[in-house]
């Protein structure tokens, strides 16, 4: 009788274990394709260059709407420009980025192999209803990132 009543107490945990599999493998899918939709229509733009001193290769996002691209290429364009100023040194540049949503906002990270500058990372926050630039201020309360800054500052830094 005892072993009766433990085979079918197995064989209901397995159907429990392969219906929530089952479970969650569909929301796992649902919420993957709602993530590709926010990114749907980005398409990633080159700028490569080469001369006896300098070599770059930068990508950057493009999206559908052209005030957006605006302020990216605005952004990227002049970055380019300031790096090739200096035209006494050898010098190499390489820029790729990632994308980050929130809400409805995009935060655009620049990861940047610069030879002349030690700045790894430089960001740009898109208001995508407003298609403007945006600040952290815009995202979250400002009691909020006070209290985070604080925190920060308190854990980081001694008191000496």
């Amino acid at each position: 009788m005892k072993k009766i009543k433990i085979r079918k107490n197995l064989f209901r945990f397995t159907i429990y274990c392969i219906i929530l599999l089952m479970l969650l493998f569909f929301i796992s899918k649902f919420f993957l394709k709602n993530n590709l939709k926010e990114s749907e229509g980005v398409i990633t733009s080159k700028i490569d260059l080469k001369d006896e001193l300098s070599l770059i290769n930068v990508e950057y996002p493009r999206f559908k709407d052209n005030k957006i691209d605006k302020l990216i290429s605005d952004y990227i364009y002049d970055y380019v420009r300031r790096f090739k100023l200096d035209n006494n040194v050898k010098k190499t540049l390489k820029i790729t980025h990632n994308e980050y949503y929130y809400k409805n906002y995009v935060n655009i990270v620049f990861n940047i192999e610069n030879s002349l500058d030690d700045k790894k990372y430089k960001n740009v926050i898109i208001d995508l209803n407003t298609k403007s630039i945006a600040y952290i201020s815009n995202l979250f309360e400002k009691d909020f990132i006070e209290k985070s800054i604080i925190e920060t500052v308190y854990y980081k830094y001694s008191s000496d």
